[in-house]
């Protein structure tokens, strides 16, 4: 997504999705563990935990829809909605 203005309001959506994930189990009772609540990957790098749980910290749009058929029993083919870069203005 990029926003190109802001008066009026320009959104741009590109085709295809990526998934990112904290570089530590998430734990909501401890919100001082960055690296389990913060998922740029600017950041998370530099945790020792780094690519452990998921490689990279990071999913293609595949592998989230191969997760959710296999955890959720969901019918594949699983696809998102298909943006294409498309343009949304307010």
């Amino acid at each position: 997504m990029l926003v190109s203005d802001m008066e009026p309001l320009t959104i741009w959506f590109f085709d295809e999705c990526y998934v990112r994930f904290g570089a530590e189990e998430y734990d909501i009772s401890n919100l001082n563990k960055k690296f389990a609540h913060l998922t740029n990957n600017s950041i998370v790098k530099h945790s020792t935990d780094f690519g452990k749980i998921i490689k990279g910290c990071m999913w293609e749009e595949k592998q989230l829809a191969d997760y959710l058929i296999v955890t959720l029993h969901l019918p594949p083919p699983l696809t998102f909605p298909e943006i294409n870069w498309k343009r949304y203005v307010q």
